[in-house]
C-alpha cells in the first residue's frame, strides 16, 4: 500500500469517430427492430376462395330415331303425246274421256201407287155393301127400261158414293143371254149402316119383260 502513488486522475478522452458510428449503427438496428415489429403485428391477408366453376348438366339420353317406313315411289304422272297445232284449215279432233256414270240411286221403300188403293178400296166397298135392284114404274123411258138401285152399308165405315160402282143387267126372261147392261155409281156418301139409292136407265127393249141383275165392280170385273 505504501508503494501506491496516486499521480491523479487519468485525462479525458477525446470522443472520436468510432462512438459516432456506434451510434449511427444502434439507431438503425432499432429503426429496423421496430420494422420487424410491425410486420410481426400485421394481420394475415385474407384469403379468396376461387368462385365454383359451373359445371354442364349430364347429356340427354338421346331418343331412337323412329325408322321411316318404305314408301312406294310416286307413279309418274301420265304424259300426252305432243300434238303438233293445226294448220290453217285443218280440224283437230280431241278424244275425250267420258265421265264416269252416276251411282244407281239407292233402292227406296215406295207408297203404294193410288191404283192399288182404290182397288183395296174398291173390295172394302164390295164386301160392306148390299145392293138390290127394282123396276121403276114412275117414268117410261122410251130407250130402255128405268131402274131404282139400293145400296146399304152394312159396316161402320163412310164409303164415298163415287167409289161404290156397280152394274146392271138386263137378263132374257127365258134365259136366253141379257138384252143390255149399264154401269153406274152413287151421288151420295155411305155413311154406317145407312141405306142409299140412285136410278139408272139401262138399254133395252121397254116392252118386254126381264129379270134384272145389279153386282158390285170389283177390280178384276
Amino acid at each position: 500500500m505504501g508503494s501506491l502513488r496516486f499521480v491523479g486522475a487519468p485525462p479525458p478522452r477525446k470522443a472520436g469517430p468510432n462512438k459516432a458510428l456506434l451510434a449511427a449503427g444502434l439507431v438503425i438496428l432499432l429503426a429496423a427492430a421496430f420494422g420487424v415489429g410491425r410486420l410481426w403485428t400485421r394481420p394475415p391477408a385474407p384469403q379468396t376462395v376461387p368462385a365454383a366453376v359451373p359445371t354442364a348438366p349430364p347429356p340427354e339420353p338421346l331418343s331412337p330415331v323412329p325408322a321411316v317406313a318404305a314408301t312406294a315411289p310416286p307413279r309418274a304422272a301420265p304424259t300426252v303425246a305432243f300434238q303438233p297445232p293445226p294448220r290453217f284449215g285443218e280440224v283437230l279432233e280431241v278424244a275425250r274421256t267420258p265421265a264416269p256414270a252416276p251411282p244407281p240411286p239407292a233402292p227406296t221403300a215406295e207408297p203404294p201407287a193410288p191404283r192399288t188403293q182404290k182397288d183395296a178400296l174398291a173390295k172394302q166397298i164390295a164386301g160392306c155393301l148390299t145392293l138390290s135392284v127394282s123396276r121403276d114404274n114412275m117414268f117410261t123411258v122410251t130407250s130402255g127400261v128405268r131402274l131404282l138401285i139400293k145400296a146399304r152399308n152394312r159396316c161402320s165405315q163412310t164409303f164415298p158414293g163415287s167409289e161404290a160402282r156397280f152394274e146392271v143387267r138386263a137378263m132374257a126372261a127365258n134365259g136366253a143371254g141379257f138384252a143390255g147392261r149399264e154401269r153406274g155409281s152413287f151421288q151420295t156418301s155411305i155413311q154406317p149402316f145407312e141405306t142409299v139409292e140412285t136410278v139408272i136407265v139401262v138399254p133395252c127393249d121397254p116392252d118386254r119383260t126381264y129379270r134384272f141383275e145389279v153386282e158390285m165392280m170389283t177390280p178384276a170385273s
